[in-house]
């Protein structure tokens, strides 16, 4: 296998002019994140790379008679150069699409060109290329690294059906208020409304990355079949009861307090649900065309039994992601899954089940595939014994080598190679209900400061988005902080959620 080289690069000269054995047409719709795949652009690129092959798009300087689609690339180690005219492409007028990984200009009309995919960073089209795109249909420029915005306002409103953009990649978004025929939008807000994306009531494809305003307003997309919303604020979906056309939707966000309504999307297949509100999904009973469930970084409490009474469900997932034992999201019981009958692949990821049992899922007759993480702590050979038809896919975990003592619900650590005081590294964002582990280190501050002031100043800190990073010289200290914390954890536990 020849060394990988980048998907997105060609060098100079003679490279340029070869053209792929195995021509490839991708759209826009090949470039979209979606949450329940990989995009095919994302895909074959990838296997061309590793592979040692270029994309197998037709660089620009290779263009003939016939091509519709051209790549314009750039160097490798280089993201602006070269810099590659688009007005040769006018003597080709089959070409309607250009792939663009290094910047572009055109400086005479092109009527032709109706797609421009940019996949490279710091490239956003200027001004007098977009004036120049007088039919453009397709652009999209997601969120990439550039110190040039987009302006929208240059795009041919009437003629777009495609956009990807972002808030920080483009002048201003009140430029799609004029662009009710888009089909596929994808975009970041920052608090801007999302009433005009409400009057693109022919939209099938909606991607939207808050935080946005007006949520409840996309009711009016009625035509919708593919949705992913995250930061969602709403009380709950009912006001989205126009939804009946939706196949695939991703929420995501702790501002949707309830996923109530969504038993109107009755066309709905997949369902992927981040980091939201899960200890009532009793809405999702009646989704009886739903066949895959994702559940990715939960609530405390999961509604397993609502989820086992899905009729048609055929795969379901459940992901937290770990980086400390806190992390590991933490299920009583798997035994209101016995009730699935049409499950078929099970997948349970930094997940723990508590009471170490897997036999309910032995009766489940039409089980082929199940996952496990490193963190289940059940016995799995029982499940193989009691079903060798299954196909398990499970790793043990590795022995710690880094001595520890749970003490309460906190692991203490002594001294290491490397880390010469007693210390505590874990995750307490969620246990003391604040959004990050700087916030927990600021309300654990707080709490010692009230319990011990002099112990306060004995005690160093090095937290990080991951873990709230605690370090004392004495044995002594590291426990009096601990006792301290099992103490405030316990008031968050009687606390009502």
């Amino acid at each position: 296998m020849q060394p990988a080289i980048p998907r997105d690069a060609l060098p100079l000269g003679a490279a340029r002019l070869v053209r792929p054995a195995d021509i490839r047409r991708y759209g826009f719709d090949d470039f979209l994140q979606r949450p329940w795949g990989t995009p095919r652009f994302r895909l074959e690129s990838r296997e061309h790379s590793q592979a040692g092959m270029p994309l197998p798009v037709v660089p620009i300087e290779a263009v003939a008679s016939g091509d519709t689609q051209v790549w314009a690339a750039r160097e490798p180690l280089k993201t602006d150069s070269p810099v590659l005219p688009l007005d040769p492409l006018a003597d080709f007028p089959s070409v309607e699409s250009v792939i663009a990984s290094t910047p572009v200009r055109a400086g005479r009309s092109l009527p032709g060109i109706r797609e421009l995919l940019v996949i490279g960073h710091d490239m956003a089209p200027d001004p007098a290329t977009l004036d120049n795109l007088p039919a453009l249909e397709s652009l999209y420029f997601p969120r990439r690294l550039s110190a040039a915005r987009v302006d929208l306002e240059r795009l041919p409103a009437h003629c777009m059906r495609h956009l990807a953009i972002s808030h920080w990649m483009a002048r201003s978004l009140e430029p799609l208020a004029r662009m009710p025929g888009l089909r596929q939008l994808e975009v970041q807000f920052f608090r801007e409304s999302l009433e005009a994306v409400a009057r693109m009531n022919g939209l099938t494809f909606l991607s939207v990355l808050g935080p946005a305003k007006a949520w409840a307003s996309l009711r009016e997309c009625a035509q919708l079949e593919e949705a992913s919303l995250i930061d969602v604020q709403l009380a709950n979906m009912k006001r989205w009861n126009t939804w009946t056309r939706l196949r695939h939707l991703c929420l995501g966000g702790r501002g949707l307090q309830s996923v109530a309504g969504i038993e109107a999307c009755t066309a709905l297949e997949s369902l992927v649900l981040l980091n939201l509100r899960t200890a009532d999904l009793s809405a999702v009973r009646d989704l009886s065309r739903l066949t895959e469930l994702r559940v990715r970084m939960p609530d405390r409490a999961l509604d397993l039994a609502s989820i086992a009474a899905v009729p048609a469900l055929r795969r379901f997932e459940l992901e937290e992601a770990v980086v400390t034992d806190r992390d590991v999201f933490r299920l009583p019981t798997l035994a209101p899954l016995s009730t699935a009958s049409n499950l078929e692949e099970l997948v349970l990821l930094g997940t723990r089940i508590e009471d170490g049992d897997l036999l309910p899922l032995a009766g489940l007759e039409r089980l082929r595939h199940v996952h496990l993480g490193c963190d289940i702590r059940c016995d799995v050979e029982k499940l193989r014994a009691a079903r060798p038809d299954l196909t398990i896919y499970y790793t043990p975990p590795k022995p710690s080598t880094t001595p520890s003592e749970l003490v309460g619900q906190v692991s203490i650590h002594p001294p290491v190679k490397g880390v010469a005081q007693w210390w505590i590294f874990d995750s307490f964002a969620d246990a003391l209900r604040v959004s990050t582990n700087y916030a927990a280190e600021k309300r654990i501050r707080s709490e010692i400061r009230k319990a011990d002031p002099a112990l306060l100043k004995r005690v160093e800190w090095d937290t990080e988005a991951g873990a709230v990073g605690i370090y004392t010289n004495a044995e002594a200290d590291i426990r009096a902080v601990a006792e301290i914390l099992n103490r405030l954890i316990a008031e968050y536990e009687r606390m009502p959620s």
